[in-house]
């Protein structure tokens, strides 16, 4: 059964649309404990709008673009514009954010630009309060939105709140974060990976 599952999921994949993750600003406005961006030697840099329209003619029609890396999207000045020209391109446009520069208004803006699904990540430690202030932010957009709820090896699975959101529509996955592993893993990006950047 495993081994059929494996095969379908394969074939999934290969029948779905490319998928390309999409870096616009090394800037961040939040210290995430589970993130390695702090052992990381960059500067704070935004793509300009030059570059941007390159990789947008360089893109497939009919794939899907993922703002992320570990910069905060909404940070950059012309992200509406970004997202809109990659829907009028018939490209499908996501975006992960920390929340952090979430309102009512800016929910709606992405939205009217063309964004198809909006991903804001929590860290249940330390923000499990800001999930109701996401919800009464969303309106009638719960369908597009996901929650990546991040929690670490001292809590056990939020199934209560998983349980919750996913009733209001919202669609939800957690994520693990091992405090030993990622430690070990932020030493190792940090003395023995050199990071090779494309220019923005």
């Amino acid at each position: 059964m495993d081994e059929l599952r494996l095969i379908e999921n394969q074939k999934r994949l290969l029948n779905s649309r490319q998928l390309f993750d999409l870096e616009i600003t090394t800037r961040c406005n939040k210290q995430c404990y589970c993130c390695p961006r702090q052992n990381f030697q960059r500067k704070n840099r935004d793509m300009s709008i030059e570059t941007f329209e390159k990789v947008c003619d360089w893109l497939p029609h009919n794939c899907n673009v993922f703002f992320a890396g570990y910069g905060e999207p909404l940070l950059h000045n012309n992200i509406l514009l970004f997202i809109n020209k990659l829907s009028m391109k018939g490209v499908g446009v996501s975006l992960l954010t920390n929340g952090k520069l979430l309102t009512a208004e800016i929910i709606k803006q992405v939205f009217g630009a063309g964004l198809e699904r909006l991903q804001i990540s929590i860290l249940l430690r330390d923000e499990v309060a800001d999930i109701a202030k996401y919800v009464a932010m969303c309106g009638d957009t719960n369908g597009k939105i996901r929650f990546n709820l991040i929690y670490d090896d001292s809590m056990l699975v939020p199934f209560a709140l998983i349980d919750e959101l996913q009733s209001k529509g919202f669609e939800v996955f957690s994520s693990k974060y091992i405090i030993e592993q990622m430690n070990f893993m932020k030493t190792i990006i940090k003395e023995k990976f050199c990071l090779v950047e494309l220019s923005l």
